[in-house]
Formats: C-alpha cells, structure tokens, sequence
C-alpha cells in the first residue's frame, strides 16, 4: 500500500465488521488453497462452451457471483437460473441499505430488489438456496448470538429494576396527600413507563438480517429495528409467504401496502392494536422467494397485486427445473468459488451495518447514458403505439430494477472498496445484459394471462364486426366500441383466421378507409 495514501474509513468499517464476524466465513470456507487449473474455464457445465437457448448470461455475472453460481448448478442438480435467482437475491439482501448510487439528479438507488424463482418441489430449490445462504444464515446466527447473550439479560435486568421502582413510585402517588407532591410523583411515575416501553422496543427487536412467513405488522417492527430500515425477505419455500402476501390475516385484502413502500424506500406508518404505531422513514426491504408453480400462479392472478404495483416489483423466472437424477460421484463445490463467495457476502453486510450512514456512489457518464437510454426504450414499448402497452406496469420498472443490479454488481466486483470507485460503463452493460434476460423471462410467465386477455377482447371484437354485418372501419370502432386501431391492428396480427384488415377505396373517391372484416369461417 502507498503510504502517502490516507486509508478509505469506509473500506476499513467494512473490513473491521468483517473481522468481527469472521468465524462465519471461516465456518463457510475450506482451508485449502484448489490447485491451478482446478477451475473450470468457459460457460461451465454446457456442451462445447456454449450455453443453450434462453439460458442466464453468465458472462454478465462478476466472477464471486458466478462462480458460486456455476457451483451451485452444478452441486444441487439445478438449472443455472435456479442458482442465479438466490444468489443476487441474498447479495441484494446481505447489502441492505448501505449502499446508493446516484441514478440522475437529486436520485438515488439501492441495491434491494424483489426476485422470485418458480419451481416445482423437489426439484433442487430448497438445497440450491440454501448453500448459497450458507455464510449469510452462519453471520445472522452469530449476530443473533451475541445480542441472546449480551445485550438480551441486560434489558431484562433493567426491565426487573424498573418494575421495582414503578411499584414504589405507583404507590408514592396514590399516598400523597399534597397536590403538588401528587404532580410530581405522576410525573415521576410517567417517565418510568416512558422507560418501560422504549426497553419493550428494544426486547421486540431482536437482530436479524432476514425475515420469512411474517405479518405487515410484524415486519414493520422488524424493519425499524435495523440500520438503514433494512432487511431480506428470504424464503425458500414461499406458499406461506404468498399466502400472507394474498389475505390469509387480512380477510382476503391484499397485505403489500408496506412492500410497496420498502422497494422505492417512501415513508410510511403502520398502526398496531394496543401498541404504538411503528414509523419509517425510508424503509429497504430486499425480498428473494422460491416458489411453486401453483403457488405463483395464484399470485399472477390476483388482480390487486398486479394492479396495485407490487408483482411488477419483482424480477422473475420459470427455472423449469426437473428432478435431476443423482450422479455416481457427487459433485464438490470449488474450494475457491466458496471462499469468494463467502468473503463477498462479509464484505456486503460490512455495507449493510452502514445503512444509517450509506456511502454514495457516482456512476461513469458511459453507465448514466447506457441505463437512462435502456430505461427511456422500456418506457416507450408501454405506450399506445408500444408492443407492451397491455402490461406496462411491468416495463416501467425495467430501468429501475436495472439500476439497483448495477449496484449488486458494483459491490460484487469492488469488494470493500466500493465506496471508492464509480459505477463503470462495463458494469452499466452487464446489469442490463441480465435485465434484458429478466424481462424476457418475466414476459414468458405473463404471456398466458396477456393472451387470455386478447382472447376475450377478440371475442367482444367479433361480435361487434357481426354486429356491423361481418365489418367496420378502424375509425368507427374507435368511434363506437372503444377500440383503438393500434389494438385491432394487434389483433388481426395475432389472430389472421379471425379477423383481416383490408384497405377499401370509398366508391365517392376520398381517403381509403382501414376496415376489420370479419373471417366467417371462424364467426363465434
């Protein structure tokens, strides 16, 4: 190191919490070195280097998030998106609110997003999260360790004291004779409950960095109680979660009013029978679940989740994983992928232990000009002459969710020193390179529900066109049934056998008319 350099303060904190938690990482780490050569060169696992069809692009990953990613896949027998989805998602989590990087003006953008991968049981999802969790859960134990055996006895201690002098004051009030002396004695006795219910906070709010099947309620409580309001939603079994998500505890009223608020970090106050509200002020809530193909569908068809903004929240993928079957030799993880991983996540929740002070960090102009025009593209494919204008409220969040995978993939490839560094151009790329693959992945899993909703505007289409005597121009549809040329043009496209559009000249001469023509041979 140059001595003529002054120390980063954010690199030595990170570092310090890193030590301090360092009996995580060595649980998680081997304490070999892999011999040279031992990696695996190319795409890992494919035929001829080359990966299928649709399938992550792994190069986009930086090198601790895909080797554990590759080693994963390969050691639970999974598809390399069921690997990908946790492992962002627990960084994205193990970063909290400890980083934000300045996405345009006054903007600014967290790391914590909302990711869901959709497979069936039994096919490798609870293993698979699970040893990518692994130096994550080991840091939470050992922090929820410390607080059982330091910090827990001693606010019950005070909590015993303070009931003793509740008592003596209680009873020094109802004595007293003089009202002067009876107002202060009042006195006295309000600030001990004062005391009282800030050492009740303090027992509800057992540190933690994740959270699983848990109430509104109970997760602003949980919330509050961590630096920078921050924690990770992680489940690898989410039936129950959804199941909360979707009404169990609230009548059948959807319960994401605080999901909502803890994606973008807006304020927001939760009311709670016979105890004090629980303000936040910018809450970051990062969520990874996986998730059973019946269990997702139930979520994709409740209304007030899609229209209410929270499932276009959330990148996601069908993994179409299958049960795999075991191999003669069980795969060992890379001893190095492991350690790296691990190491990154100690760096990661480094930051997060920052959160009530987070370090800013600036993007190169290259990685400003790539994500806004990526951004501003999304936005256009949902407008009315837009391909994706009937489930906009997805691609509106493209260029957001693109920036809070820069800044995963920022801290992956900076380590503890990304504080010091800007966001670069390449990094910019290479989020959006992974972006793109969500939003195709995330189109796949809407495509039944957007074609079963084209299926039965085709529908009330054709009974207008048999209405008209088998045909209408685009403007009187427009005109008279509410159908927007762009929509009929969509239609005819993707149902010719049903409906074609013809170019009819007027017999009077004038403008040629665009007219939908019903096909009688399909006639409903």
């Amino acid at each position: 190191m140059n001595p003529n350099i002054e120390p980063d303060p954010v690199a030595e904190a990170v570092a310090e919490f890193t030590e301090e938690l360092q009996p995580a990482f060595r649980t998680f780490k081997t304490s070999e070195t892999p011999a040279e050569g031992d990696q695996d060169e190319g795409m890992g696992g494919f035929e001829d280097g080359e990966p299928p069809p649709n399938s992550f692009p792994l190069d986009a990953l930086p090198s601790a998030l895909r080797g554990i990613v590759e080693e994963v896949a390969k050691a639970a027998l999974v598809p390399v998106p069921l690997a990908v989805i946790p492992a962002l998602g627990i960084l994205s989590g193990a970063i909290g609110a400890g980083v934000e990087v300045r996405s345009g003006g006054d903007r600014r953008t967290r790391a914590n997003l909302y990711i869901m991968a959709i497979a069936a049981s039994g096919t490798g999802k609870g293993q698979s999260a699970s040893l990518i969790a692994a130096p994550f859960r080991e840091a939470e134990r050992i922090k929820a360790e410390q607080w059982q055996k330091e910090e827990l006895p001693l606010l019950k201690a005070k909590l015993e004291v303070l009931d003793g002098k509740h008592k003596r004051a209680k009873k020094a009030a109802l004595d007293e004779t003089d009202s002067l002396g009876a107002e202060q004695a009042t006195q006295d006795l309000a600030e001990l409950e004062r005391e009282r219910l800030e050492i009740e906070r303090q027992l509800e709010r057992e540190p933690g960095f994740s959270v699983e099947n848990i109430t509104s309620e109970k997760l602003a409580v949980s919330l509050a109680s961590q630096p920078g309001e921050a924690l990770l939603s992680l489940s690898a079994e989410a039936r129950g979660v959804a199941a909360v998500l979707t009404g169990r505890y609230t009548r059948g009223k959807t319960d994401d009013s605080l999901y909502l608020s803890a994606f973008s970090g807006d304020y927001c106050r939760t009311s709670r029978l016979n105890r004090p509200s629980v303000e936040l002020h910018s809450p970051c809530l990062a969520v990874t679940w996986l998730i059973q193909p019946d269990a997702a569908a139930e979520l994709f068809e409740n209304e007030g989740l899609s229209e209410g903004g929270m499932l276009p929240r959330f990148l996601l993928a069908d993994t179409k994983a299958e049960a795999e079957d075991e191999p003669e030799e069980p795969y060992t993880m890379d001893r190095g992928a492991v350690e790296a991983w691990g190491t990154l996540i100690g760096e990661a929740l480094g930051f997060r232990a920052r959160g009530n002070d987070p370090i800013v960090i600036e993007a190169e102009a290259g990685a400003l000009a790539a994500l806004r025009n990526f951004t501003n593209e999304s936005k256009r494919r949902t407008r009315e002459t837009g391909d994706l204008k009937d489930v906009g409220a997805f691609p509106k969040r493209w260029g957001e969710q693109a920036w809070k995978i820069a800044v995963c993939f920022h801290v992956a490839k900076e380590g503890r020193h990304a504080g010091e560094r800007a966001l670069s151009q390449g990094t910019a790329h290479e989020a959006i390179q992974a972006m793109r693959w969500f939003a195709n992945e995330q189109l796949a899993v809407l495509h039944r529900g957007r074609t079963a909703k084209q299926e039965k505007r085709l529908l009330v289409l054709c009974r207008k066109l048999e209405d008209a005597g088998g045909g209408a121009t685009l403007a009187d549809l427009k005109k008279r049934n509410g159908f927007e040329p762009d929509e009929v043009e969509q239609l005819s496209t993707l149902f010719p056998a049903r409906v074609e559009i013809q170019t009819r000249h007027n017999e009077g001469g004038g403008r040629p008319s665009r007219t939908a023509i019903l096909q009688r041979a399909s006639n409903p």
